[in-house]
């Protein structure tokens, strides 16, 4: 899968998951400076889960 950002493939994710799925968030490449490190990129997807999943 490709996307464009965090969220594209997150929201991607969602749709192709079921009832009881667990996605991981497991980067297997850079990100291309979209985050300033480890920690700001799990901040990033934190707020997405939260945006979506509540």
């Amino acid at each position: 899968m490709s996307a464009g950002n965090l969220e594209e493939v997150f929201k991607a994710a969602l749709k192709t998951a079921r009832a009881g799925d667990i996605i991981i968030f497991s980067p297997g490449a850079t990100s291309f400076d979209m985050f300033k490190d480890y920690a700001d990129r799990g901040k990033k997807f934190t707020a997405i889960v939260r945006k979506f999943c509540r």
